[in-house]
């Protein structure tokens, strides 16, 4: 059931990124190829960023997810 919900709200929120950054393109990462790598990269004109999508705000980590955001963090 968790995963469809964050389904949904992914997809709506892709949506609604598309909508407030016009022209961005979004692109939604396997997470079977980089266990714990964010969701979702996000590049826009000449900025990125990458976006961990959870349903709900108790939803829990998987490992390695704050390994990225923080290598990620340190990249850019």
């Amino acid at each position: 059931m968790q995963d469809k919900l964050e389904s949904a709200y992914q997809a709506r929120l892709v949506k609604r990124l598309e909508s407030l950054f016009n022209g961005c393109v979004i692109m939604k990462n396997d997470p079977n190829y980089r266990q714990g790598f964010p969701d979702l990269l996000i590049l826009f004109n000449d900025s990125w960023a990458t976006l961990e999508v959870k349903a709900a705000e108790n939803a829990p980590f998987q490992p390695n997810q704050e390994w990225w955001v923080d290598r990620l963090r340190r990249m850019s």
